[in-house]
């Protein structure tokens, strides 16, 4: 990603400037804490969601969507951005500031929940029901991250949680990968920080295998035997011999997946065929009509979402140097580092 604003240094505001920016605390912040298109005065533009105005109010933080904190000048962004910031951004106390860059932020370990442990919380409980598939998928994943202790729910009334995040999803515009990773970065922010990768070729099941371990989510685009347009499965758990439970919405799909290769020749290399045991919890338009789902579509690709959560909240940092991403390996199956003598 290109970033098109330069880091200068800004030469000191008049203090009556300032007073504004500080004044701005009492002024409801809800608005910038949606992702938004930010642009530059030289035109150039960059999606992302505000983070906060630094102490000295001359630079915004915003948080892109692959988890990158990027400190802007506020005078590089056009007029219009720069009104929106000082008509509802809260300068941070000092004394609660962002870790600077290249200082180590710590992390706590990573939690490795049992991912049978998925569980579908009706959304009528909530309040209703989701229009899109990503909302959907967004709120299965957080609700099992939250019962199983990899990150709580935000919520100041925990009784109330499923409802405030039910209304907060809603109001969301989820339309791919990419804005659910905006979602969670917003939904968590000062929280956790998160990795993402994309898999566009290799869907065998031993490779999808590696991805689904730990609090790892893993999203699939999978399209019904003889059709075009995919749909959104999340993948709970997959054997590298094959045996997968998914979830499509509210429905857990079970089978087997056949990868391509010497004992499938007819399915090319690298693609796998999803075969469903239980068709009767498919889709109502899919009951019927197919047992098979395939990699094979045109949108097809595998979506890996990695948390890495602050020790301490209210941090704000990229992630972590990981070796093993998209693999998530327990601590314990990690290979001690070699004794020197």
């Amino acid at each position: 990603m290109t970033v098109f604003f330069h880091r200068t240094t800004i030469m000191a505001r008049a203090s009556a400037v300032l007073a504004f920016l500080l004044a701005a605390a009492i002024a409801s912040a809800d608005g910038l804490r949606d992702e938004r298109t930010w642009t530059g005065k030289n035109g150039k533009t960059l999606r992302g969601t505000f983070h906060r105005l630094r102490p000295d109010g001359k630079q915004v933080e915003i948080l892109t969507g692959n988890g990158t904190l990027l400190a802007i000048a506020l005078e590089n962004l056009c007029d219009d951005d720069q009104a929106f910031i000082r008509g509802g951004g809260v300068p941070v106390a000092p004394d609660t500031p962002a870790a600077p860059q290249g200082e180590t932020v710590d992390f706590r370990p990573c939690a490795f929940p049992e991912r049978s442990s998925f569980t579908w919380v009706p959304t009528e409980d909530a309040g209703g029901k989701f229009p899109k598939d990503w909302q959907k998928a967004l709120w299965t994943s957080c609700l099992w991250w939250d019962a199983s202790g990899v990150l709580d729910l935000p919520a100041a009334d925990s009784s109330r949680k499923h409802q405030r995040f039910f209304k907060d999803l809603l109001k969301r515009e989820l339309r791919s990968a990419d804005d659910a990773v905006a979602a969670l970065e917003s939904i968590y922010r000062g929280s956790a920080v998160f990795r993402t990768f994309s898999e566009p070729k290799d869907f065998r099941a031993e490779r999808l295998a590696s991805f689904a371990t730990g609090p790892n989510l893993v999203f699939l685009y999978l399209s019904p035997k003889g059709a075009i347009r995919s749909r959104l499965a999340m993948l709970e758990s997959i054997t590298p011999d094959g045996d997968f439970v998914l979830h499509m919405g509210v429905r857990r799909l079970v089978g087997k997946v056949r990868s391509g290769g010497p004992d499938h020749p007819r399915i090319p290399h690298g693609e796998s065929v999803f075969h469903v045991s239980n068709t009767q919890d498919l889709p109502p338009d899919l009951v019927g009509k197919t047992e098979e789902l395939e990699t094979s579509g045109t949108y097809t690709r595998c979506v890996v979402v990695k948390p890495y959560v602050y020790a301490k909240p209210g941090t704000a940092s990229p992630p972590p140097p990981d070796a093993d991403f998209p693999v998530c390996v327990p601590p314990a199956a990690k290979p001690a580092a070699p004794v020197v003598e």
